[in-house]
């Protein structure tokens, strides 16, 4: 699957990144089952697991403050923009997996 990404020759313009730090807090914020969140990008509301792919492939660092989230909640050591984005969209994609097999349980047992 190809991504898109604002991320030139692996460097993301500054309104990108910053847009991702909001990301980055939205999703520690989540609290499933409530809809995944989204965030303003360009004028647009934006799910932020599309903001992540946007930042697919670059690899800027990330500030260390925002790699500390990360290793606060145990999700090792994350070093780049990429890195970070990949992560929390993996586990979006999981999360929503389990909320479709709660959903299709549930229509069953219905």
């Amino acid at each position: 699957m190809t991504k898109c990404s604002y991320a030139n020759d692996g460097h993301a313009q500054g309104h990108v990144r910053d847009m991702f730090h909001v990301v980055i807090e939205k999703f520690f914020d989540w609290e499933p089952p409530d809809r995944e969140p989204t965030v303003e990008f360009e004028g647009r509301e934006i799910p932020i697991s599309a903001a992540c792919s946007l930042l697919w492939n670059c690899s800027d660092i990330l500030p260390s403050n925002w790699r500390a989230t990360f290793t606060d909640y145990d999700y090792g050591e994350l070093n780049t923009y990429a890195s970070a984005a990949r992560c929390i969209k993996k586990l979006i994609t999981r999360q929503n997996d389990k909320m479709d097999a709660f959903i299709n349980a549930t229509i069953r047992l219905g």
